[in-house]
């Protein structure tokens, strides 16, 4: 019974209001704008304490984001009363009532008691990304196009005959300068290898320098997706950020520590790229450093070598 009135009210009212079973802490949320797949929002969250003296803090590390993907949670409002404030940006992947996960805190007061509440499940109502068209309405016939006849003089198709053969010929000679060329020999150098060598042509690139932020995370995280592509067989440049995530869960092909590194990484490099985030220097080396780190983790382990005795060691 609680869930329909949860969404009557939300989909009704600027704002609801609901009270923890445990802690006797209530939560008020603002009701965001309206939602539209894939776009980033904001949601205010106002956390009303028991008493002056409790303290309570979200944890971050357990926070399930199937249809919201929670990519930035700020307290807006310390606050020297009961009440305190959250904003919290997410972006939604799923169309229709999607429901906004219950999320974990821990409640902290004077008296040394802790306890882990839950803020409610929010119903939200997200639509599809509309592609207007020429008439704001349905989509427009376009027309066959004029194709007219072909009547030419016997000249013209002699002419045509001697450049198709000239095309023919410089085809055929630059396809052959083109195999002989050893720099476009196949690649033979392991993933992992290539991978570092690709981020090292990236820094060298100076994207960076002359401000072209975007750019350079969109190269950055094209490199990571070629090589998960290569190394576990994957078609990493198709999948979306979280697709990518349970396709390495699922496969087992990763720790899921490394499974969670890795989606935290692309979701930064979605900011930039999408939401068109400014990183800042600090940021840009902090994620060369985590790309550094995952190719470490997900590369192929040295062959055992054979020892004296016959047997092998790692």
């Amino acid at each position: 019974m609680f869930k329909p009135l949860l969404l009557l009210a939300l989909l009704a009212g600027p704002a609801i209001s609901a009270r923890s079973e445990d802690g006797g802490v209530a939560f008020k949320i603002e009701k965001p704008k309206p939602l539209v797949l894939a776009t980033p929002f904001r949601l205010g969250l106002e956390v009303m304490l028991p008493s002056d003296d409790c303290k309570i803090f979200i944890d971050t590390t357990t926070q399930p984001s199937e249809t919201f993907e929670i990519t930035g949670i700020k307290n807006t409002d310390e606050g020297n009363g009961r009440s305190r404030r959250f904003e919290f940006t997410a972006i939604p992947f799923d169309i229709g009532i999607a429901t906004f996960p219950a999320l974990s805190w821990t409640l902290n007061c004077a008296d040394s008691s802790t306890s882990a509440i839950k803020s409610p499940e929010l119903p939200l109502e997200v639509a599809s990304i509309s592609t207007p068209t020429a008439g704001g309405g349905d989509i427009i016939e376009i027309r066959p196009q004029y194709a007219p006849g072909l009547k030419l003089p016997w000249w013209a198709w002699l002419l045509l005959g001697v450049l198709a053969a000239a095309s023919l010929y410089y085809y055929l000679r630059r396809r052959q300068r083109l195999l002989n060329d050893p720099s476009l020999k196949p690649d033979t150098r392991p993933p992992h290898v290539r991978a570092l060598d690709d981020l090292e042509a990236l820094l060298l690139s100076q994207l960076w320098e002359e401000g072209n932020y975007m750019e350079f995370y969109v190269r950055l995280s094209g490199i990571l997706r070629d090589y998960l592509e290569r190394r576990f067989g994957l078609s990493a440049d198709k999948l979306t950020t979280a697709e990518l995530h349970r396709a390495l869960m699922s496969g087992m092909l990763v720790d899921a520590s490394v499974a969670g590194g890795i989606r935290v990484f692309l979701n930064s490099c979605d900011m930039v790229k999408f939401a068109k985030q400014v990183p800042t220097g600090q940021q840009k080396e902090t994620e060369v450093e985590k790309f550094r780190e995952i190719i470490e983790q997900t590369k192929p382990l040295p062959p055992a070598e054979n020892t004296s005795d016959g047997k092998t060691s790692p």
